[in-house]
């Protein structure tokens, strides 16, 4: 059984292109999956739990590089291969998803 986490973006972020990637690797997986592939497939969305009493920016910057990371450690599982649906989120590569576990998806690469 292989098991693959797919992580999302924060839905606060309104990267609406990015949530309709997501969605549709979900669903293709889940297709490809049908026919007895052997694929544990779990989706994982964070939660933003700062106040909304700060800025939006600064919300979002301590969201994604303090309270993500901590999300993780809760959910993620050595065995597992994960999935970050968008380069912004690169950043937990380092921890605490392990990186030769570990895929990232890079949009609109601009010179």
């Amino acid at each position: 059984m292989i098991k693959v986490k797919l992580y999302r973006d924060f839905k606060e972020d309104k990267r609406t292109s990015m949530e309709v990637y997501a969605n549709f690797l979900e669903e293709g997986i889940k297709r490809y999956n049908i026919n007895n592939h052997n694929i544990d497939f779990l989706s994982f969305s964070p939660n933003l739990l700062i106040s909304k009493q700060f800025s939006d920016n600064f919300r979002m910057r301590f969201a994604r590089y303090i309270e993500y990371p901590l999300q993780i450690r809760k959910v993620c599982k050595t065995n597992e291969i994960n999935h970050i649906a968008e380069e912004g989120y690169a950043h937990l590569i380092k921890y605490p998803l392990l990186n030769q576990r570990t895929i990232i998806t890079v949009h609109d690469i601009i010179p």
